[in-house]
């Protein structure tokens, strides 16, 4: 049995948050967003493994595959962490099942905030071998008063010699329950890759999402740059990049993003430990 736990003092740029919402108050100092308290708990579970299964119960992070619809924002003032148990089943030798429910709140206790959720969701992933995955998915999301969604996706990941090909693919059923409305939404991605040497990737890449799709609690930045202000959803685009990585700590990655009829984006992205992000 694992017991994890990881406390949490942090505020972008020290900043003051009162109760009342006033950035010029100073009664709550703020960590992970602007209702917490001055020092807080980013993770706290408890973790059992036995042959064949694992659970987890506890606030965690929930991290999946390429991160395009339940991803982490690392130990940020920003980041994501759920409350939640989750149960993990192997299905034969190379299966696994993930089985999650987690409660959501943005932390207000004062209010009635119609953005507190709750999240359920199955996820299958098959790894055939280290070359080839698939991935199989529903994700519940029920935002209360607000949206009722439910996620169908697929991620096929290939890699073929030198080329490394991605697909995934999601159908979104939703109830908007403030206007009792229902519609159907999609977000589809591809990704192929050639692998130049044992240090340099080439890729190329294309994202087009419907107008109304619910992003849930995807690492958007990672794949959209400054766009995430808006969201992941109508959006298409088509972008190519060059990846850079060594036995240093150093890694490189330098992308060029267009969203078709609308902008272009140049992003280069430096790690080492921090990460470095210019953008114009």
């Amino acid at each position: 049995m694992k017991i994890y736990l990881a406390p949490q003092a942090a505020k972008g740029y020290g900043e003051l948050i009162s109760q009342s919402n006033d950035e010029g108050g100073s009664s709550v100092r703020s960590s992970g967003d602007k209702y917490h308290s001055s020092v807080d708990l980013f993770e706290g579970y408890v973790e059992a493994k036995e042959e064949g299964y694992k659970y987890k119960i506890g606030r965690q992070k929930l991290r999946y595959d390429d991160q395009r619809i339940l991803g982490e924002r690392n130990w940020t003032p920003g980041g994501a962490t759920f409350d939640a148990f989750l149960f993990q089943k192997n299905i034969g030798e190379k299966g696994k099942l993930d089985l999650v429910h987690a409660q959501i709140s943005d932390g207000n206790t004062s209010s009635d905030e119609t953005d507190d959720a709750t999240l359920t969701f199955a996820y299958y992933k098959l790894k055939m071998n280290s070359a080839h995955e698939l991935s199989l998915y529903a994700i519940h999301n029920n935002q209360r008063k607000t949206l009722e969604s439910t996620t169908y996706g697929l991620r096929l990941h290939h890699v073929w010699g030198n080329f490394i090909f991605t697909l995934e693919g999601m159908h979104q059923q939703q109830v908007d329950l403030e206007v009792d409305e229902t519609r159907n939404e999609h977000n589809v991605d591809l990704v192929l890759k050639y692998q130049l040497s044992q240090s340099i990737v080439l890729g190329v890449n294309y994202m087009q999402t419907s107008g109304e799709y619910d992003q849930l609690y995807v690492n958007r930045h990672l794949y959209n740059g400054i766009i995430d202000i808006v969201g992941r959803k109508n959006l298409e685009t088509i972008g190519a990049g060059v990846y850079v990585s060594s036995d240093s700590p150093w890694s490189y990655s330098l992308e060029v993003m267009s969203l078709v009829d609308m902008m272009m984006k140049f992003q280069l992205t430096i790690k080492q430990q921090v990460l470095l992000l210019l953008e114009t």
